[in-house]
């Protein structure tokens, strides 16, 4: 059985409120207007999501690889 991480549903939510308390962080970007903002918020979320994105790739092929090392056998736990 396949179970899907609880994160891909609720990423994007994540993602959001996690660049709005960096962004808010920042010195000085309370002066900035609206779009400055917004710019910032957009080329964070960007790099963000290309990092998970990347690290998800590498976590394929790393479990892919240990699973033709290791193959699963037939064998239940008692």
């Amino acid at each position: 059985m396949k179970t899907p991480l609880i994160i891909t549903k609720t990423l994007p939510q994540l993602v959001d409120y996690a660049l709005a308390l960096a962004i808010s962080s920042v010195p000085g970007i309370a002066e900035t207007d609206g779009q400055t903002k917004a710019l910032y918020q957009s080329i964070a979320k960007q790099l963000l999501v290309d990092e998970i994105r990347n690290k998800h790739k590498f976590a394929r092929q790393k479990i892919n690889y240990l699973v033709k090392i290791y193959p699963r056998s037939g064998t239940k736990a008692a």
